[in-house]
């Protein structure tokens, strides 16, 4: 039988949305009282036979994936701009923290006190920085091995070993990052 192409949109779209096809159909038939609606098996076929080189869940699968991709490229984007205005404003309050001890090396002794204070404060924001490099490493690590884990059929079984040979390469670059500075 054939069906209305907007019905079947609407079906396809709420199977994007991961009702099953029992749902699907029980969803069309309440929103299209009185009107010839498919029935979960025909659903099912629909989802499940491949029309025009793919199946729906073949289908579904690239729409998760894109919006996955999307949102994975919108978040670093946006802590990659935060990270930048962070550093940004911590080069500017070194400066300040800078001047101020050099101003204070001819002020009062309250002067020098409250400078070294100062310095302190930097020297601790510094320190967290350093932690919160770290940790954005490991998120990307973290997210790169997600990725990989839901693309890779049989992941699991490669992991341990990608792990090891991923940590001997970062810390060959940092040692040569470290030499060279």
């Amino acid at each position: 039988m054939s069906y209305d192409p907007a019905i079947r949109t609407e079906a396809f779209e709420l199977y994007l949305a991961g009702n099953s096809p029992g749902d699907i159909a029980r969803e069309l038939k309440r929103r299209h009282v009185g009107k010839d609606v498919p029935s979960a098996k025909t659903i099912e076929n629909w989802a499940y036979v491949p029309k025009e080189g793919k199946t729906w869940s073949e289908r579904r699968y690239e729409a998760e994936k894109a919006s996955q991709d999307a949102v994975s490229t919108e978040y670093v984007s946006a802590r990659s701009r935060v990270m930048a205005d962070m550093l940004q404003l911590r080069e500017k309050l070194a400066g300040r923290v800078l001047r101020m001890v050099e101003d204070a090396e001819e002020g009062s002794l309250s002067q020098e006190v409250f400078a070294m204070i100062n310095v302190s404060k930097f020297a601790d924001n510094a320190l967290d920085s350093r932690l919160a490099e770290e940790t954005r490493k490991k998120d990307a690590i973290d997210c790169l091995m997600e990725a990989i884990r839901r693309t890779v059929p049989n992941f699991e079984k490669y992991e341990p070993a990608i792990k090891i040979e991923w940590q001997r390469l970062v810390n060959a670059r940092e040692g040569a990052t470290a030499a060279a500075g």
